[in-house]
């Protein structure tokens, strides 16, 4: 309220409230009278004294209490300009606020989501071991039928090969099917595309980008698809 006081906005009511606090509490004397000093200093830098032309000097002359009026609405306007520029700060950090949360929010569903993957009765393992090519690689493949889903986990699977990337087939009565590539340096379990049909378990090193057929003297992982049954 004493920002209104100082700029005569209030009612007779609150006048009379501020000014009783004013004369019990030095706190609140001493803040009226920093008011009053910016609401001067504003005046005096939003109207700048600009004579009238020297015909009308004599009858013209803006009256010293409409001169402060004006300043007042002036300043009125800077502080109330001022605050909703605070405010409209503060909207947009408590919307980016909320985003975060819903970011957070769907993170944690995605998590639950695996966990009751993983805990599924009918989720079986599917460990690849490394061939020749990597023979100290390993990765693991969390297979459900009843599911029907597939994830990849990368165990002991080193990075690929500039301008290479992995690819993971399923081998179907001896057709290699594209289950999806790799993404390099995952942290966390990538779906796969489920094959139901699937025998065996193979990871190619291809281009990146992948291939549409398998280059399989780059078979660098494979694992039998019957430890899942």
């Amino acid at each position: 309220m004493l920002e209104q006081y100082v700029l005569g906005l209030t009612t007779p009511e609150e006048t009379a409230t501020v000014e009783r606090y004013i004369q019990e509490f030095p706190d609140i004397r001493s803040k009226v009278a920093s008011l009053e000093k910016e609401i001067d200093a504003y005046t005096k830098q939003s109207l700048p004294n600009i004579p009238p032309p020297a015909s009308q000097q004599m009858a013209t002359r803006i009256p010293a209490w409409a001169a402060w009026a004006a300043a007042a609405m002036i300043a009125a306007c800077g502080f109330f300009a001022n605050e909703w520029y605070k405010a409209d700060r503060q909207i947009l950090a408590n919307e980016q606020a909320l985003k975060n949360c819903q970011t957070e929010h769907v993170a944690c569903l995605q998590t639950a989501e695996m966990l009751a993957f993983l805990e599924h009765e009918d989720t079986r393992p599917v460990y690849l071991n490394g061939t020749a090519i990597l023979p100290k690689a390993k990765a693991l493949v969390y297979w459900n039928h009843t599911a029907k889903s597939a994830y990849f986990n990368p165990i002991r699977l080193p990075q690929a090969p500039d301008g290479h990337q992995y690819q993971i087939w399923a081998d179907v009565e001896g057709v290699m099917i594209n289950m999806g590539l790799i993404k390099p340096k995952s942290l966390h379990l990538q779906a796969l595309r489920y094959i139901p049909q699937a025998e065996s378990l193979n990871i190619t090193i291809e281009p990146t980008g992948g291939s549409e057929h398998p280059t399989v003297s780059n078979l660098c992982l494979n694992g039998d698809f019957l430890a899942a049954n």
